[in-house]
């Protein structure tokens, strides 16, 4: 009995520790309950609490003006801001909106239950939002109010995240692109405007530098006045390019000439290259220009056939002929016991007379043979100004007309004129056109009865000499050296140095029986690396 009061302290020293653990448990309980019910303290930011607050930011002057007039508690503002701000706007804001702005707008936004009665407290400051995030919001507002399907509003949602605001307008305002090339011209503009700056402070970099300006001022010039595909000039047709006319039907032959006249230029994207050929080789033709690409130079391929068919129907020959070589043995009638001599003279054929009703946007051309080799730049031709005078040729005196009296019939001629031959010439469209010399070819053709193929071709000896009576441009001689197909004779130092090589004869360099020590002028000028090359037998 004497114990008891002993024991009674020992077990009220027991329960304190008891009721303060109970008391813990109910804390730990409580605690995130007041969190989830927004009831904890205006100091700690939950992450449902910042992602409400990421949605409610673009609608802060919408939701002030609310606010003002009803003067209700938190309760009422929170419903009427669930009820205004649509469920897609949380993506719109997430990345516009910085952490330490979000978290300056929570504490303006502290519930009123926590602010002292006794205390004025000022309306919460007006947020304007930025017009991006305006016209964001609207868009998906517009969006959430259409009904769209749920995959397409995700979509959008990581379609804005990842780009921007602009992503919505630009899915809503998708048009086909019509003038893909003004626009290619626009974005390159741009690229080199950010560029130029710091090419133009590099040290040696004068000559890149004045190139790259004038460059970006040509297209901002083109552009100023073109605003569509449709407005754009046309390298074909642009007087400013110079064009080249070349008649083949061998794709080895044409691709060389080309290639050797664009290596020689300095400026080769100024170059227009239109290659007439047959139906047979128009898709050969067109294939192998389509996959090789000659420093920027503008290639067109042309159905000559069809062309012919289609828009010149008055001429009834529809066939390509190519230049025609005529062998030319020259007696001495004076002295016949001197030895024969021998020339082989390139002409024009009946096709070439058909070219300005083919390029009527044109005003002056170079006509190439294929079988010519350029090792100048041939730029300087289109400065030479030839008066009234229609073909620039290269004129052999040592073949007068007067020589030709069985060939050239009873039509009368200039028995002092010089022969000329094709190859490199120059020829002035209007003046053509002006002396009207295709009617007149025509006419010589009907004297001479041309009656089939053979015939025609045969004509076009006399024919070519004739119409071009008195019209030609004597060239300077060393522009083109002629008989590489069949001359063993010629100086290796005057082929280095002429300014085109002419292959004309029967060896051509890209057979077998071409004149080996003259090959090497022409393959050099051939496409490398290409699996159709490398099959060919002509590629050493």
């Amino acid at each position: 009995m004497k114990a008891q009061p002993l024991l009674l302290p020992a077990l009220k020293r027991r329960r304190g520790p008891r009721v303060a653990v109970l008391a813990l448990v109910l804390c730990s309980l409580l605690v995130p309950l007041a969190f989830l019910f927004d009831r904890a303290p205006s100091g700690y930011v939950t992450t449902e609490e910042r992602h409400r607050q990421e949605v409610v930011l673009p609608l802060l002057d919408h939701v002030a003006e609310k606010r003002r007039p009803s003067g209700s508690g938190a309760d009422t503002r929170q419903d009427a801001l669930e009820k205004k701000v649509p469920g897609s706007s949380a993506g719109v804001i997430h990345q516009q909106t910085p952490d330490k702005n979000i978290s300056k707008v929570i504490r303006q936004q502290t519930p009123e239950k926590t602010i002292s009665k006794g205390s004025a407290v000022s309306p919460a400051p007006k947020v304007e939002p930025s017009d991006a995030v305006s016209d964001s919001t609207k868009v998906a507002r517009d969006t959430s109010q259409e009904g769209e399907k749920a995959d397409e509003v995700e979509k959008s949602k990581s379609c804005q995240l990842e780009f921007g605001s602009y992503c919505l307008w630009s899915i809503e305002h998708k048009e086909v692109m019509k003038d893909y090339t003004v626009k290619r011209l626009k974005d390159q503009l741009f690229v080199a405007r950010s560029y130029y700056p710091s090419i133009a402070k590099l040290q040696g970099q004068e000559a890149l530098t004045q190139e790259m300006k004038q460059n970006i001022q040509d297209h901002e010039k083109i552009l100023s006045v073109s605003t569509v595909d449709a407005d754009l000039p046309s390298s074909f047709s642009s007087p400013e390019y110079r064009h080249f006319v070349i008649l083949s039907r061998n794709v080895l032959a044409a691709s060389v000439a080309i290639n050797s006249t664009v290596s020689s230029c300095k400026e080769p994207g100024y170059f227009a290259f239109h290659i007439l050929t047959d139906a047979q080789n128009f898709y050969a033709m067109k294939h192998w220009f389509a996959r090789n690409s000659y420093k920027n130079a503008a290639i067109r391929v042309i159905n000559y056939e069809a062309i012919i068919l289609e828009k010149l129907p008055k001429y009834t020959i529809r066939q390509l002929f190519l230049p025609e070589e005529f062998r030319v043995l020259i007696r001495s009638i004076k002295r016949p016991t001197e030895n024969t001599r021998m020339k082989y003279l390139s002409l024009f054929s009946h096709s070439h007379f058909v070219i300005p009703e083919i390029f009527k946007y044109l005003n002056k051309v170079v006509v190439l043979d294929d079988d010519v080799v350029v090792q100048r730049d041939l730029s300087f031709l289109w400065n030479i100004d030839m008066g009234d005078k229609v073909n620039g040729a290269v004129e052999l005196c040592g073949l007068k007309l007067g020589e030709m009296k069985n060939v050239l019939g009873k039509t009368a001629y200039d028995p002092k004129s010089c022969a000329w031959m094709s190859g490199v010439n120059l020829i002035n469209l209007d003046k053509w056109r002006e002396h009207n010399v295709t009617e007149n070819y025509l006419r010589l053709m009907k004297k001479f009865e041309v009656k089939d193929e053979l015939s025609l071709r045969a004509a076009a000896f006399p024919l070519s000499l004739l119409s071009f009576q008195h019209l030609i441009y004597p060239l300077d001689e060393k522009l083109t050296l002629a008989g590489l197909g069949y001359d063993y004779g010629i100086d290796e130092e005057v082929a280095r140095r002429s300014a085109s090589l002419h292959y004309n004869g029967n060896m051509k360099p890209w057979l077998e029986l071409g004149i080996p020590e003259y090959k090497k002028y022409w393959k050099r000028f051939l496409v490398r690396g290409d699996r159709f090359m490398d099959e060919c037998n002509v590629n050493p």
